[in-house]
């Protein structure tokens, strides 16, 4: 079978998808953590000590109040399941069609 072109307009626009949907997760993140109340530099930081070393600081009884939580859950849901379908499509190709997909991938000799 011919392996599969590399610039397929529908791959570039899924590999833009993929790219798109981290920058979104990391801004909404971001945009949420500072539209909580008393947010600042250092209050992000403790974060580990408020949630596992039970330092007693206050959290937000549900963050799903938060606009942007719901947007980051969203997203973040979204993106978890374009790289399970991506890691999937590159064993499909790697093990179905045996075009050598994860061999262009991989640093060093790309073959014979």
């Amino acid at each position: 079978m011919k392996p599969a072109s590399r610039y397929h307009p529908l791959l570039v626009a899924l590999h833009w998808l993929l790219a798109a949907l981290i920058l979104a997760a990391l801004a909404v993140g971001f945009f949420g953590l500072a539209a909580m109340p008393n947010a600042d530099p250092q209050k992000i930081a403790g974060l580990p000590e408020i949630v596992f070393a039970e330092s007693g600081a206050p959290l937000p009884m549900s963050f799903a109040v938060y606009p942007t939580f719901q947007a980051h859950f969203w997203l973040a849901t979204l993106l978890l399941v374009v790289i399970v379908l991506h890691v999937g499509a590159a064993l499909y190709h790697q093990l179905v069609h045996m075009d050598g997909l994860l061999a262009r991938m991989s640093f060093g000799r790309r073959g014979p």
